[in-house]
């Protein structure tokens, strides 16, 4: 159903909010959908997150390392990052996010708060 998912502050960022499990109750969990060739700007992890790139890709930066389909990506509480979905196709993430995250520019953002 595509009206469940919100459009977030983020130029080409969609996100589709859901229930966690027991093990992910605690967490923000959601999908989210980017625009291939769209990036993500620079933000810093309030708390750990987990993510598996279901479609497409992505380039981290500043490591230059790719994400596709079927990748696991963690990053740990305190480190920063930005990513750009790969021009080939647009991007499906499946988050799991513990407290949010800060981005430039927009202020702190997670899953369930859009």
């Amino acid at each position: 159903d595509t009206s469940a998912w919100v459009t977030a502050p983020i130029p080409g960022t969609r996100l589709l909010h859901l229930q966690g499990g027991p093990r992910v109750a605690h967490a923000d969990n959601g999908l989210v959908h980017i625009a291939a060739g769209m990036r993500f700007p620079r933000h810093r992890h309030l708390g750990l997150e987990r993510v598996l790139v279901l479609e497409g890709g992505y380039r981290d930066e500043p490591s230059g390392s790719v994400y596709r389909a079927g990748d696991w990506h963690e990053m740990a509480p305190d480190t920063e990052h930005a990513y750009t979905a790969l021009a080939e196709k647009d991007l499906l993430l499946a988050v799991s996010l513990v407290s949010g995250v800060d981005v430039e520019g927009f202020g702190t953002l997670s899953p369930s708060a859009g």
